[in-house]
Protein backbone atom coordinates (compact mmCIF):
# COMPACT_ATOMS: atom_id res chain seq x y z
CA UNK A 1 0.00 0.00 0.00
CA UNK A 2 0.94 3.34 -0.25
CA UNK A 3 0.78 6.12 2.40
CA UNK A 4 -2.48 7.66 0.26
CA UNK A 5 -4.10 3.74 0.61
CA UNK A 6 -2.92 2.98 4.08
CA UNK A 7 -4.63 6.35 5.27
CA UNK A 8 -7.85 5.89 3.74
CA UNK A 9 -7.42 1.93 5.11
CA UNK A 10 -6.85 3.41 8.69
CA UNK A 11 -9.42 5.99 8.72
CA UNK A 12 -12.27 3.34 7.31
CA UNK A 13 -11.00 1.07 10.53
CA UNK A 14 -11.32 4.05 12.42
CA UNK A 15 -14.66 5.05 11.14
CA UNK A 16 -16.08 1.38 11.82
CA UNK A 17 -14.61 1.35 15.44
CA UNK A 18 -15.90 4.74 16.47
CA UNK A 19 -19.67 3.61 15.13
CA UNK A 20 -19.13 0.34 17.21
CA UNK A 21 -18.05 1.92 20.14
CA UNK A 22 -20.76 4.28 20.60
CA UNK A 23 -23.60 1.99 19.90
CA UNK A 24 -21.56 -0.61 22.09
CA UNK A 25 -21.76 2.12 24.60
CA UNK A 26 -25.06 2.92 24.44
CA UNK A 27 -26.19 -0.17 24.73
CA UNK A 28 -24.35 -1.08 27.71
CA UNK A 29 -25.95 2.34 29.50
CA UNK A 30 -29.37 1.44 28.69
CA UNK A 31 -28.84 -2.12 30.46
CA UNK A 32 -27.56 -0.26 33.26
CA UNK A 33 -30.70 2.14 33.77
CA UNK A 34 -33.02 -0.77 33.99
CA UNK A 35 -30.62 -3.06 36.32
CA UNK A 36 -27.27 -1.91 38.23
CA UNK A 37 -26.29 -5.17 38.62
CA UNK A 38 -22.52 -6.38 38.01
CA UNK A 39 -22.83 -6.68 33.32
CA UNK A 40 -20.69 -9.70 31.17
CA UNK A 41 -19.51 -8.05 28.38
CA UNK A 42 -18.05 -9.88 25.65
CA UNK A 43 -16.66 -8.38 22.76
CA UNK A 44 -15.85 -10.51 19.32
CA UNK A 45 -13.65 -9.33 16.12
CA UNK A 46 -14.78 -11.61 13.22
CA UNK A 47 -12.65 -11.22 9.91
CA UNK A 48 -14.34 -12.64 6.53
CA UNK A 49 -17.07 -14.71 9.32
CA UNK A 50 -14.02 -16.10 11.19
CA UNK A 51 -13.89 -15.35 14.82
CA UNK A 52 -10.46 -13.57 15.36
CA UNK A 53 -9.94 -12.10 18.79
CA UNK A 54 -13.03 -11.81 21.92
CA UNK A 55 -12.42 -9.53 25.02
CA UNK A 56 -14.85 -10.46 28.24
CA UNK A 57 -15.08 -8.19 31.17
CA UNK A 58 -17.39 -7.78 33.78
CA UNK A 59 -18.53 -4.21 34.24
CA UNK A 60 -19.25 -3.19 38.08
CA UNK A 61 -21.12 0.13 39.28
CA UNK A 62 -19.92 0.29 42.66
Amino acid sequence: MNNKQRDEFNLQIRKILKQFGVKAHNLVAKRFESNASNCEISIKLEIDLKQIEEIKTIIKVE
